[in-house]
C-alpha cells in the first residue's frame, strides 16, 4: 500500500528532546517546545527519535480513509 496515502503532504518534523515520568518534550523545526502524555507516541521512542506529526482536517481524514480503502481493495484485487 502506498504509505502516501496515510499522510498529509507538509507533515511536522519534531524531535523527541525528553523523556520523564508519563511526559515527553518535544521539538519543532522553529524550536517551539511542548509536552504531550507518551500513551500518544509510538511504543519505544526515545531521547532524540525523530517523529512526524501530521496535522489534517476532518475533511482530509475522510478523504484519506476513501483513498486507503481503494488503495487496500486495489492491492486485493491485483
Amino acid at each position: 500500500m502506498n504509505i502516501a496515502l496515510l499522510t498529509s503532504e507538509n507533515p511536522l518534523r519534531v524531535k523527541v528532546l525528553q523523556m520523564k515520568g508519563e511526559t515527553a518534550t518535544l521539538a519543532l523545526p522553529d524550536k517551539q517546545v511542548f509536552e504531550v502524555n507518551k500513551k500518544y507516541l509510538p511504543k519505544n521512542v526515545k531521547e532524540s527519535d525523530i517523529l512526524y506529526l501530521d496535522l489534517i482536517s476532518k475533511s482530509q481524514l475522510g478523504l484519506n480513509k476513501k483513498e486507503i480503502a481503494k488503495a487496500v481493495l486495489a492491492e486485493i484485487l491485483g
